[in-house]
């Protein structure tokens, strides 16, 4: 994608179904697995999209988007490897999806750039056992498919 494009997804100032923002964070699951899990969702939904969709990371939400970038100790955390590892286990068949550093007006952005699902589609596979801890449910698990 060219700088004007990325500039386009970054600044847009609004969500949408193929455009997602989230807030700086670390892509660890021991504090922010919950995050991890909503990416995650986000992932998978938007590989159902005929277009897919893109998700930004380092864009502050609540009444107005603001782009504020990546905090540094955040950024190094993040890798394809590490979230496509973490995707893996939850997407059934696959989900494709690129991830690249976008470095804007001296602020740095994690944009995941997810693909449309080729053939079949992309669906939370219930039967991977795996569960995500959650502050506040009465076991303090919850499985990625029902949350």
């Amino acid at each position: 994608m060219s700088q004007e494009e990325y500039q386009s997804i970054i600044y847009a100032g609004s969500e949408d179904r193929n455009r997602e923002y989230k807030e700086s964070f670390p892509w660890d699951r021991r504090t922010h697995g919950e995050t991890m899990a909503k990416v995650t969702k986000t992932i998978l939904a938007m590989s159902n999209l005929r277009d897919g969709g893109h998700i930004v990371i380092g864009v502050n939400e609540g009444t107005s988007y603001q782009s504020v970038g990546m905090q540094d100790d955040h950024l190094v955390t993040f890798s394809y490897d590490a979230i496509a590892d973490f995707v893996r286990n939850y997407a059934d068949p696959y989900a494709r999806f690129a991830l690249d550093v976008v470095t804007l007006d001296e602020l740095n952005f994690i944009v995941i750039a997810v693909s449309g699902f080729d053939e079949f589609p992309v669906v939370c596979n219930p039967l991977s056992g795996r569960t995500l801890r959650q502050p506040g449910a009465r076991d303090h698990r919850q499985h990625l498919c029902r949350a």
